[in-house]
């Protein structure tokens, strides 16, 4: 199944996963990224499908700052923290490359261990909780990407949100300098973007 372009059935119907993006951004997600490819359990959440395929894109469209990886091929180590509603979705994630990096998943990584992380993705937790823990980091090559609907506004550097039943993503521009790494223009060019200070 192709992420964010084909239907996924069920024994209960069919689901358009493309249905949970908005025609715009799902025109420019499938131009600035290949589609990422898998196949999913019955009972996998298509929301957490497209999730993974933006995180993808995240990854693919983040640069981080020279001397970030000690060797050419090391690892791109992408950390969770906090519930883990993604299942199986995000295993996809291992069978690509950043580059020349392979992609690690380490899940559920106590606060003490987020220093060894290029990416953090962060689920079922408030802003504020959030925060605290990956606060350290604020101002190294660490990317931040949450779920919570004020993630963004609250200092992190990517927020998925749903709205309307359609999954859009907020970039706070101000955190993500901070943190020396830079995002892609095309990805800026179609998000929505925000200020904590606001």
């Amino acid at each position: 199944m192709c992420i964010g372009a084909s239907s996924r059935s069920g024994k209960k119907g069919t689901l358009r996963v493309g249905g949970l993006l908005s025609a715009a951004t799902l025109a420019a997600v499938i131009a600035i990224t290949s589609c990422v490819c898998a196949a999913y359990a019955e009972e996998e959440q298509p929301e957490y499908v497209v999730k993974t395929a933006f995180i993808y894109n995240f990854l693919k469209f983040t640069q981080w700052p020279n001397g970030t990886f000690a060797k050419p091929d090391s690892p791109t180590v992408v950390c969770t923290m906090g519930t883990d509603p993604y299942g199986g979705a995000l295993n996809v994630l291992t069978s690509k490359h950043i580059d020349s990096h392979p992609i690690t998943l380490e899940r559920s990584v106590p606060a003490n261990a987020l220093g060894k992380c290029n990416a953090i993705i962060v689920s079922g937790q408030s802003p504020s909780q959030a925060l605290a823990a990956i606060g350290p980091f604020k101002t190294h090559p660490v990317l931040t990407i949450g779920d919570s609907a004020d993630f963004a506004a609250a200092g992190g550097m990517i927020g998925l949100v749903n709205v309307d039943r359609q999954v859009r993503f907020q970039i706070n521009v101000g955190a993500v300098h901070r943190s020396g790494l830079s995002i892609s223009s095309q990805l800026l060019k179609i998000a929505i973007l925000v200020d904590e200070s606001k």
